[in-house]
């Protein structure tokens, strides 16, 4: 005889799908669309404010053994924001204190959450972030890349370097969870999807997020943990290529030089980076005189050179300790036999790289890299729950 379902486990069942709602809600705020024609802040934020309070309600309580250190360094730049705009009043300008605490109040909601969830609501959750990344390629694709010319120094996407972060966080969730899964008609779907994703990433040029993808790669290789059917897929496509590209020279040297560099001389690094090697080479006459404490605002495409400039070295490094956290934690406390580990390390490399050549990675902007520090509360919380942990906190 089947087991009746109680009605406090279907109040669990609900939760997972309001998680999986905000993170698609999320997402899909980055449709060029809405980015156009509305203020996706005042919508987004409110909705995760309105979460979080829910998650309070619901029962105050998470593992903090894995993130108090994180909290603490969090306070620590909080106080230091807070004293040096008293003492020093130079810092009121700078955008990096919103979008981390942000980040951290992400990553809080997190920690409340993933007390709810089990692992199949995990990979639900990560579904319902593909679904709506997809939605978002396909709107970029339809109205900038199809039909466009991707050759010369244009950029098809004014915000090509927030989204290419977005649609490269679906590619690498397909890559895990829907390539090898599934009835055929959903395999053909993500294979799609995926190649789709693929080519936009490729036409909105932005090499920040494109050189990721090999760093992705080697570093699953390097881990050898990767399933056998998707390492046979990502060989057979691998391979596909090289033959492609040796029957097709000529592609390729359109491919590198025309599409991706835009005409650049790849002996200009300058050129290349788009101004960013002239920051580099001059950080450090732009850092003296406020090597300790900063200048204030002094933005630069780049989370370490704006770090260091803007709080110096006391506050930048409180600042660089935070944006490391996500990647040290997977390191330091997840299951490397797990996909869970291979799927957030993953994204929390490519958000940390990104950080090199962006100002706000791996924080924001906006919505930008939420999914990174709320995957990370999630998880923390989860892992250190079994079964049973799970199944009493969700029925209370």
């Amino acid at each position: 005889m089947k087991a009746k379902v109680s009605y406090k486990y279907k109040q669990g069942i609900q939760f997972y799908q309001i998680v999986c709602t905000i993170c698609f809600i999320t997402n899909i705020s980055q449709m060029p669309v809405f980015i156009d024609n509305f203020s996706t802040r005042n919508i987004v934020i409110p909705l995760w404010i309105l979460f979080g309070v829910f998650c309070v309600l619901k029962e105050f309580n998470f593992y903090m053994r894995e993130s108090k250190s994180l909290f603490l360094i969090a306070y620590l730049f909080l106080l230091y924001y807070i004293l040096g705009n008293i003492f020093i009043g130079k810092y009121r300008e700078s955008a990096l204190p919103y979008v981390i605490f942000l980040a951290i109040f992400i990553l809080g909601i997190g920690l409340l959450a993933g007390r709810f969830l089990r692992k199949e609501d995990i990979e639900k959750m990560c579904t319902a972030m593909i679904l709506s990344g997809i939605i978002v390629g396909i709107d970029v694709f339809r109205k900038y890349i199809y039909g466009s010319s991707l050759i010369g120094r244009v950029y098809a996407y004014d915000s090509k370097n927030s989204v290419s972060q977005i649609l490269l966080t679906t590619w690498i969730l397909i890559l895990f969870f829907k390539l090898t899964y599934g009835k055929l008609v959903k395999k053909i779907f993500y294979y799609v999807s995926f190649a789709l994703l693929t080519v936009t990433l490729i036409g909105l040029k932005s090499r920040a997020t494109l050189i990721m993808i090999p760093i992705i790669v080697a570093w699953i290789v390097i881990h050898g943990r990767l399933d056998k059917k998707v390492r046979n897929i990502v060989l057979i496509m691998l391979g596909l290529i090289i033959i492609y590209l040796v029957y097709n020279p000529d592609f390729f040297d359109t491919l590198i030089n025309e599409v991706l560099l835009g005409g650049r001389s790849i002996g200009n690094l300058n050129d290349i980076s788009s101004g960013r090697m002239n920051e580099w080479t001059s950080f450090w006459s732009d850092f003296q005189g406020g090597i300790l404490f900063g200048h204030g605002r002094m933005k630069r495409e780049s989370l370490i050179l704006t770090s260091l400039l803007e709080f110096g070295i006391v506050g930048g490094g409180l600042i660089l300790l935070l944006a490391t956290w996500p990647l040290y934690w997977a390191m330091r406390y997840y299951k490397k036999d797990s996909k869970y580990y291979l799927i957030f390390s993953s994204i929390a490399i490519a958000y940390l790289v990104n950080g090199i050549f962006e100002q706000l990675a791996p924080f924001g902007p906006g919505v930008k890299c939420f999914f990174l520090w709320f995957f990370m509360g999630v998880l923390i919380q989860n892992k250190n729950l079994n079964d049973e942990e799970l199944e009493a906190a969700r029925s209370e």
